[in-house]
């Protein structure tokens, strides 16, 4: 019973996913800032495809429902904000540290915004990995 309440929560939140990605369509069909509103509607559209498509299957299958509780659970939720504390705190020093040496390592800012967005959730799913092992 509980796990209807998140899976409704859940179909909801990525149902609003969903809308955000197509109110940035009609910005791009206007073309109220295209460059923009292709960025919002290329991220928003297809994750919140994506998690209403688990989240329904989820609703159909029990197994997959018990794997929703276990993503519920007190200790994977600790595990996360961990996780997330710690990945937020280094990746804030590595952006400190990259913009006190910009002039001596030259890189374009096109560049440092990739690597940026990769290097971020990697730390991140690293220390989920580090703390699920030691937790």
């Amino acid at each position: 019973m509980g796990t209807d309440k998140y899976l409704r929560g859940d179909i909801l939140y990525s149902s609003f996913f969903i809308l955000i990605g197509i109110a940035a369509l009609v910005g791009y069909i206007i073309g109220f800032q295209k460059d923009v509103m292709f960025g919002l509607m290329i991220g928003f559209i297809p994750t919140g495809i994506g998690m209403l498509s688990i989240y329904l299957i989820t609703k159909k299958h029990p197994g997959a429902a018990r794997n929703m509780q276990l993503e519920k659970e007190e200790r994977n939720i600790f595990i996360n904000s961990k996780a997330g504390y710690t990945a937020f705190w280094i990746s804030y020093w590595y952006v400190f540290i990259a913009s006190v040496f910009r002039n001596v390592v030259n890189v374009s800012m096109h560049n440092f915004t990739i690597f940026t967005l990769i290097f971020m959730p990697v730390v991140y799913f690293l220390f989920v990995v580090i703390y699920h092992r030691k937790y």
